[in-house]
């Protein structure tokens, strides 16, 4: 008898095999996006010090990132993992852009009853506000995803 190497069409658990191709194809195409993104200037929040080790709170680190960001937005960068946040994450800018590594392998976990993402207008009336394009992350837990208010 030959071994040979399971194929994704071969075995009725297939769909388990595909799951983990599928992930790790995504954990690669994350870390290709965090070497792309040192080129272009992309704010990587591990560079700022988050672990996303799903225990320390990142909302520092995340915080620090996104306050580095100048008035006209950036691209924020979520490498995979689980980022626990025991306060909530303040957008100010416009035109802030945050990537994930892929919504199965990245998230954001507020801690209960936080808001894990709120918009804030620095003055009442303000032409522009805080404003987001979101991709490829989960928002698990806390008490609401996405919020917005004035500032006063």
């Amino acid at each position: 008898m030959t071994w040979q190497y399971p194929t994704l069409h071969d075995r009725a658990g297939d769909s388990e095999l595909r799951r983990h191709l599928n992930v790790q194809l995504r954990r690669l195409a994350g870390y290709l996006l965090s070497v792309v993104g040192s080129w272009l200037g992309w704010y990587n929040v591990k560079d700022y010090g988050a672990t996303g080790n799903g225990v320390t709170d990142d909302t520092a680190a995340i915080q620090a990132a996104l306050n580095a960001m100048p008035t006209g937005g950036g691209v924020l960068l979520l490498p995979a993992g689980s980022y626990r946040l025991a306060t909530g994450l303040t957008i100010t800018n416009y035109g802030v852009d945050i990537y994930g590594s892929g919504r199965l392998i990245t998230g954001l976990y507020p801690d209960a009853g936080v808001d894990a993402i709120t918009f804030v207008c620095p003055t009442t009336g303000a032409k522009y506000c805080g404003s987001a394009t979101f991709r490829d992350f989960s928002i698990i837990g806390g008490r609401r995803g996405i919020y917005g208010t004035d500032a006063d």
